[in-house]
């Protein structure tokens, strides 16, 4: 799938997925992105590559007090990503409102 435009032996060798991204990993790189999600594509369906919208809301209605809710964002000064915390404040002062009353 991935390596086909390698050279002999690896072209025509019988390699796992994960075997092919080993080899983009070690000799081209720049192209393990792009072989992941064509890896994830093929294995598991497109559903997996684009996952349905997520709030704060949602999380936190499905939220338990016993298991902490953990976000993994991107370094600072990236541009890939969502940054919640305009959304986790309003989420924030809406609840914060309602505890109050």
């Amino acid at each position: 799938l991935l390596c086909g435009h390698f050279p002999n032996p690896w072209r025509k060798a019988r390699l796992s997925y994960f075997d092919e991204l080993l080899l983009i990993k070690a000799l081209q790189p720049s192209y393990l992105a792009r072989c992941v999600c064509l890896t994830i594509l093929h294995c598991f369906g497109g559903l997996f590559l684009c996952p349905p919208p997520l709030t704060i809301r949602s999380v936190v209605e499905a939220s338990r007090a016993d298991r902490p809710v953990l976000f993994v964002l991107p370094p600072v000064g990236q541009e890939e990503g969502a940054d919640p915390t305009v959304e986790l404040a309003e989420l924030a002062q809406e609840v914060y409102q309602d505890f109050k009353k």
